[in-house]
């Protein structure tokens, strides 16, 4: 039952990881889970709070910080998609 319930969410985390991939956005951590730790400009992150929820993770240099994404069972590729157009 816990791995099916997870399916969805690692599904849509390898969605996002390629998304990022694909921007060359890199990642601090290359988890296999569904938690995804991106490196973003802290400008890029100010406007990504505008319209996205993520957590604050730690800061990598004076000009960067890792965020998470967290998937789960009610994540949907149409959001996965949605926040790759605004990354």
């Amino acid at each position: 039952l816990y791995e099916k319930v997870g399916e969805n969410g690692i599904k849509c985390a390898a969605i996002l990881r390629a998304a990022l991939k694909e921007k060359n956005i890199p990642l601090l951590i290359d988890s296999p889970t569904n938690q995804i730790f991106p490196i973003l400009s802290d400008e890029a992150i100010k406007k990504l709070s505008q319209n996205v929820n993520f957590e604050f993770w730690e800061r990598v240099d004076a000009d960067h910080s890792a965020i998470r994404f967290v998937t789960s069972w009610a994540t949907t590729e149409e959001a996965i998609k949605a926040l790759a157009e605004l990354l």
